[in-house]
């Protein structure tokens, strides 16, 4: 790999287990455009293309990783599936310590994102100011985080009482982020007055830097959500035109019902990134218009044929449902219940049983006995229904609740370990 010509020296680190998804060439073009930041990508997959000059490719499988957890961390982790990856991200600086030596700042982060200029973001300035820097203010992010390559920031992540917990348990405890508290902390709640079940990075960045021990970062650099007037030109990442930004994290675009991603076998220069589909061409345009109008109305018929299809199973459901009367028992299904970046919890109130999902106001779930309409803020129209109900899950031994909201992929969030 060819030294950077910035006088401060930025190398990332990626672990990917398993097929690369669709965005993974999006990700690795826009690393290949920012010449003088280096990408290592730890995988087990094989890759036959040149690569550039600034990206390296370092094949390892997931034992390979764990072996090397458990000899740089000196006790046997439980490292055992990719997703667990998640809680390991805070200590990459530890297990990677022959991979990033010589450089200032080691990121780690996902490949569900395309970067735009990084340097222009990330100044020599901020650089030299801060010990570490979070793509979001609110919390430590896991997609997008930069950290000073120094033996003390290397091992930060022994500042949790916790991390021994963490990185000894198979369950992922969003240990580089907040633990799950994402609702919390959007309604500007502090990290430290959040009941948490573990000390999560947040809480140890936010400690040290509190307590004048490190400089942190924490501002909101990293774009989400469904914005669209993305364009992505050369390396360059810009929103409404002329807003620069650091990147754009497909986290909730990726998971959108009607979603259109061009089949290129090699992508242009120039990108549009919409509200559900990616093109060539810009949306004022005349090709534009004419992809948009086209996108839109396929986008209308497929939700209508998804309402006609559900609600034909939910009445097949409810009238199985009607005959086994019982089925759910309120008490063993309130909880709080986790999965990735959803947290759904579960409780008894004004004689409903209430969800509160992703910071937003409590929901009634009626039917307690049956299958559960969701209302409330929500029109029927909007989302059909939520179907909550238990599943026994033989690969983990587990009993899980399975959340179905309309027009989105089944949730399966795990928690109850007693049959209902």
């Amino acid at each position: 790999m060819e030294a950077t010509t910035s006088p401060i020296k930025i190398v990332f680190l990626f672990c990917y287990f398993g097929k690369f998804p669709w965005y993974f060439s999006y990700f690795l073009k826009s690393c290949s455009c920012n010449p003088t930041v280096d990408f290592i990508i730890i995988t087990d997959n094989e890759y036959d293309q040149p690569l550039p000059a600034n990206i390296r490719w370092v094949k390892m499988t997931l034992q390979d990783l764990r072996e090397l957890a458990d000899e740089k961390m000196g006790f046997k982790t439980a490292l055992n599936n990719p997703y667990k990856l998640c809680d390991f991200k805070p200590a990459f600086g530890l297990l990677f310590g022959e991979l990033i030596a010589g450089y200032d700042f080691w990121g780690q982060g996902d490949i569900d994102i395309i970067f735009g200029d990084i340097r222009s973001v990330i100044t020599d300035n901020i650089l030299q100011e801060y010990d570490v820097i979070s793509g979001r203010p609110e919390y430590l992010t896991g997609f997008f985080s930069l950290f000073r390559n120094t033996e003390k920031m290397n091992n930060l992540f022994r500042n949790s009482k916790d991390y021994k917990k963490v990185y000894q348990d198979p369950e992922n405890y969003c240990f580089d982020e907040c633990n799950w508290n994402y609702s919390q902390l959007w309604r500007g709640k502090s990290i430290f007055d959040i009941e948490s079940e573990i000390e999560s990075m947040t809480y140890v960045l936010k400690k040290l830097d509190r307590d004048g021990e490190i400089r942190a970062y924490f501002k909101m650099i990293a774009t989400e959500g469904i914005t669209g007037k993305l364009q992505w030109n050369k390396g360059e990442l810009t929103y409404n035109k002329n807003d620069a930004r650091l990147l754009y994290h497909f986290i909730t675009f990726k998971r959108l019902e009607f979603l259109h991603i061009p089949r290129w076998k090699n992508l242009p220069d120039t990108i549009f990134i919409n509200s559900f589909y990616i093109s060539r061409f810009r949306p004022t345009s005349i090709p534009g218009r004419l992809m948009s109008a086209v996108l839109y109305s396929g986008r209308f018929f497929y939700r209508q044929y998804l309402k006609a299809n559900q609600f034909v199973k939910w009445l097949q459901k409810i009238r199985t449902a009607s005959r086994q009367p019982g089925h759910y028992v309120v008490h063993d299904i309130t909880g709080t219940y986790k999965r990735e970046d959803w947290t759904i919890q579960i409780r008894m109130g004004d004689g409903h049983l209430l969800a509160d999902w992703q910071g937003i106001a409590p929901i009634p779930l009626l039917h307690i006995t049956g299958h559960k309409f969701i209302s409330g803020r929500f029109k029927i129209e909007d989302i059909f229904n939520i179907d909550v109900e238990f599943r026994y899950d033989a690969k983990r031994s587990k009993y899980a609740l399975h959340i179905i909201p309309f027009q989105a992929t089944a949730l399966v969030l795990y928690q109850c370990t007693t049959p209902v």
